[in-house]
């Protein structure tokens, strides 16, 4: 757990850090009314991250979403990979960004559809 927390808070430190730039370059005027709200998959990792905060820069109410598509249990091997530590890093860029998330379980439907 705490290493996906010190990961999530230098993906955070570093999408601010990197972002400064492109939000302060000149913009064309949009020209169709933009959603108020938007959910975000978050992975946890480099590109949700900071999709969900480029958007709350924007001005978008951002909602996060974690979903788990596999059940490790049907796993075997040494390359098992569990979705606890993807799940701990989603939890915490939200958090650190300020945002709700949500889990969504899509075990059944990607293994018994």
């Amino acid at each position: 757990a705490a290493a996906a927390a010190s990961t999530a808070r230098r993906v955070v430190a570093r999408v601010r850090a990197s972002s400064t730039a492109a939000a302060a370059a000149p913009r064309p005027a949009a020209a169709v009314r933009r959603p108020e709200r938007v959910v975000v998959g978050i992975s946890g990792g480099v590109d949700s991250s900071v999709a969900a905060l480029l958007l709350l820069k924007q001005g978008y109410e951002v909602e996060g979403v974690h979903m788990r598509n596999w059940d490790a249990s049907d796993e075997v091997g040494e390359s098992v990979c569990t979705n606890d530590a993807d799940a701990k890093s989603a939890a915490e860029v939200c958090r650190q960004l300020g945002i709700p998330l949500r889990a969504a379980d899509h075990v059944s439907d990607y293994w018994t559809g």
